[in-house]
């Protein structure tokens, strides 16, 4: 029996069938099993079956329009499970542009639509015990000289890291509000197996920060900044290799999550990283594209 794509509103999910698809299947995320959804949007789900494929759809409502946008932390809306052919595909499409006036989301799945290729840096867990010998010349001596000045936390605090990156990096991230800093720290508190921190110091001073989101054989960095000092003493990447020293012994593959950015592109790619790429999705009807373009020229006016 052929089963049909099936939309599904989020009181309608069943969490235990949907967290054994994501975990039984490769291309499963730790940020797409429920908890972490749960914890950074409203979401209903598009499946095949008896959850034995589907997606995530986060839902968005602002001022009577209904969207489907990508959650703060959370990178890729992934369909999981054996990828459809493209009259599934095709299925999956009609049934969210019916259900969302504005889609801007990332995923795996190619869309007859507006699509963007993005890049994922990761270092796969097949390759990761041998990486070094990947790394970049500069990047091998960058961080030979840095080993010897730095030293990790024994017992990092979630909410210094956080404190760290809103310091230095928080007017980059402007799309970051101090309630989403927030769910990070609920949803690492509250499930602190799915999370690792990472504090390098130097002279017992913190030079840099890190959080990684685990589970599903992966390593996501979720967060990463140095203090000014670090920046100038590379303890940025004392903490990267630290956590790729973690991933060898738990046999994890090591997501960078990114980036767009050339320079911090250039930076994950030194260390012999490879790309994963997804697709930005956006979709508008004409309408709602008027309706935004008379916005941005009103705006602009002011």
């Amino acid at each position: 029996m052929t089963h049909l794509p099936e939309y599904i509103r989020h009181h309608q999910i069943d969490f235990n069938k949907w967290d054994n698809m994501i975990n039984t299947h490769i291309n499963g995320r730790v940020y797409n099993q429920s908890f972490f959804l749960n914890q950074f949007c409203s979401w209903d789900a598009i499946i095949l079956g008896d959850y034995s494929a589907g997606i995530p759809l986060p839902i968005s409502k602002k001022i009577g329009v209904r969207g489907l946008l990508q959650p703060n932390f959370i990178q890729q809306c992934l369909w999981v499970g054996q990828v459809p052919d493209k009259r599934t595909i095709a299925k999956i499409w009609s049934i969210i542009i019916a259900k969302f006036n504005y889609i801007q989301f990332n995923t795996n799945l190619p869309f007859d639509t507006d699509l963007t290729d993005r890049s994922n840096l990761i270092i796969p867990s097949e390759k990761i015990h041998n990486i070094e010998s990947s790394f970049s010349k500069t990047l091998k001596k960058n961080l030979k000289k840095a080993l010897s000045k730095h030293t990790i936390h024994p017992n990092p605090k979630p909410s210094q890291t956080v404190k760290i990156y809103q310091k230095n990096y928080g007017h980059l991230a402007f799309h970051l509000k101090n309630a989403d800093y927030q769910k990070l720290l609920n949803i690492s508190g509250n499930s602190p197996e799915y999370f690792v921190h990472i504090h390098v110091l130097h002279n017992q001073n913190l030079t840099a920060c890190l959080m990684f989101a685990v589970g599903n054989e992966r390593a996501h960095y979720i967060l990463g900044a140095p203090s000014k000092i670090g920046r100038n003493l590379n303890s940025l990447t004392v903490g990267i290799y630290e956590m790729i020293q973690f991933c060898k012994e738990h046999d994890l593959t090591f997501d960078f999550e990114g980036s767009n950015i050339p320079s911090v592109r250039d930076f994950y790619a030194s260390f012999g990283s490879i790309n994963e790429p997804f697709y930005e999705v956006r979709y508008a009807p004409p309408i709602i594209r008027f309706l935004v373009d008379i916005y941005k020229k009103v705006f602009k006016s002011n």
